[in-house]
């Protein structure tokens, strides 16, 4: 396993992104939180991201408040139930006003990423704070690295950045498709998946067979 220390920055919501050699671009540290998306619905974003709308996201995935979370109920802190297109709005959103890009990872990038990321040690978690960070994102933050700590030791990059063990990402595949990659925790009964075989998993057309797809931005470096 590497000792090579990956670079970090920040999204306009003060959340980390590491830089991956695989991508030529920064991806984000964690599947996007709540709290990201609720910056992100204060922006007003537009109708149909009302309150109706993120009350019927909370019916599939309650929300919870960082001084909570716990190594059985984390995965409650990320966004889940949102369709592609969405989680599209929310990645333009953190661009906005600036020269940087946010986007979606497709299917070949997600899979390289973590293929280059298991080699790496998780970094320290005063890498991840900054001073400016509002605090509950610094305790969710904090919070989320006992949490890993506890489910990997020693972990390597993808463990920390709940590639496996976290919910399933939203990735884009060949022919307009969409699919979930990832390995998520037990407790939300995924079935069998091999990530070696890199092929997302795809869900019926169902509200209930999403629940639990999130999504992880990526930023191009400028």
């Amino acid at each position: 396993m590497s000792e090579r220390t990956p670079r970090i920055v920040h999204d306009r919501t003060r959340f980390p992104m590491v830089w991956s050699d695989a991508a030529q671009a920064f991806i984000g540290y964690f599947p996007v939180t709540k709290i990201q998306l609720e910056y992100f619905l204060c922006d007003r974003p537009g109708a149909a991201f009302d309150q109706r709308w993120y009350e019927s996201l909370l019916k599939l995935n309650e929300r919870i408040t960082p001084g909570r979370i716990q190594s059985d109920n984390f995965y409650k802190a990320f966004v889940t139930g949102i369709s592609p297109g969405q989680a599209k709005q929310f990645a333009a959103w953190l661009g906005r006003e600036s020269d940087e890009t946010y986007t979606l990872l497709n299917q070949r990038q997600w899979y390289d990423v973590y293929e280059e990321f298991r080699e790496y040690e998780t970094p320290g978690i005063q890498s991840l704070l900054l001073p400016t960070q509002p605090p509950r994102v610094k305790l969710l933050l904090q919070k989320m690295d006992s949490v890993c700590q506890k489910m990997k030791s020693p972990a390597s990059l993808v463990d920390s950045m709940l590639m496996q063990g976290g919910v399933f990402e939203w990735v884009e595949m060949d022919g307009d498709a969409w699919g979930g990659a990832g390995k998520p925790i037990a407790a939300l009964n995924p079935g069998l998946i091999s990530l070696s075989n890199r092929k997302p998993r795809q869900p019926g057309n169902a509200e209930s067979a999403t629940a639990f797809f999130g999504f992880r931005v990526m930023k191009r470096e400028i």
